[in-house]
């Protein structure tokens, strides 16, 4: 058997194209650090500020005198958790895509409107 010999691509990049290359590479990289750090920044917020409402409705549940009272206390904090688990969930998700750069997502102009 005979193997074919792979052959090196016609045109080798400049030392300048190298160059430019890493430089938008390290550019790109420094974006993604600071996208990321925005997303966990906002995720440890929302968490903490959902710790400190649910031991809040914990307190607040000891001190319900009646059925009725416990009903609607629940009914409140269950429906405003959900909401601010729904907001919280867009915030994450235009987050999330400015992780990427625009280049592999095409999707910048969406995300800053």
């Amino acid at each position: 058997m005979t193997q074919k010999a792979t052959q090196a691509p016609a045109i080798l990049p400049t030392a300048h194209e190298s160059l430019e290359t890493a430089y938008e590479l390290m550019h790109m990289s420094s974006g993604i650090v600071a996208s990321w750090s925005k997303y966990q920044q906002e995720m440890i917020s929302f968490h903490s500020k959902h710790i400190l409402d649910g031991l809040q409705f914990q307190q607040k549940l000891m001190c319900c005198k009646s059925f009725q009272e416990t009903c609607d206390l629940g009914k409140n904090f269950f429906a405003t958790s959900s909401k601010q688990y729904c907001e919280e969930v867009q915030k994450l998700g235009k987050l999330s895509l400015r992780i990427m750069p625009s280049e592999l997502t095409g999707m910048n102009n969406e995300i800053n409107r």
